[in-house]
């Protein structure tokens, strides 16, 4: 009896101080300074099972083009300057898995998430590139950290 009673209360303990992952968006520092563009926005909670789940890219200037790159977060890569398309200090925060693109301002990108419990604590990041062709430029927003819950 004793033995049954403190496992029990073993089990309840442990299953008191599991920590499950919170869903969360997360603004990480990168891209290029001074630029003032913000990360990459959610729409919606990154929750399993939420099919309306999207991020919005960050606000390129009209008349740019607009890639919102998906993929593994990574510690903060910086890129080397490549005058006169940016300068130094740029920071790339993210691996490219997917790439959405089209003309600025684009829309929010619907990124369901389908209903499986192994996705939970899984995270993504996603960060912003604009580009102005008749600038000959490029600019890279902050990253966005999704982690699932």
């Amino acid at each position: 009896m004793y033995l049954r009673i403190a496992v029990l209360a073993g089990l309840a303990s442990l299953a008191a101080t599991r920590v499950a992952p919170a869903q969360s968006c997360v603004d990480l520092p990168g891209g290029c300074p001074g630029n003032g563009l913000a990360s990459p926005d959610c729409v919606g909670a990154p929750t399993i099972g939420n099919s309306a789940f999207a991020v919005l890219p960050s606000a390129c200037a009209g008349g740019t083009y607009t890639w919102l790159i998906l993929g593994t977060c990574t510690a903060p890569t910086p890129l080397p300057p490549l005058a006169p398309m940016y300068t130094a200090g740029c920071t790339l925060r993210t691996t490219l898995l997917f790439l959405f693109s089209g003309a600025s301002p684009l829309g929010a990108i619907p990124i369901p998430i389908p209903p499986i419990p192994s996705l939970i604590g899984g995270q993504v990041c996603t960060q912003t590139v604009c580009i102005d062709l008749g600038a000959g430029c490029v600019v890279l927003s902050p990253a966005e950290q999704i982690i699932v819950g």
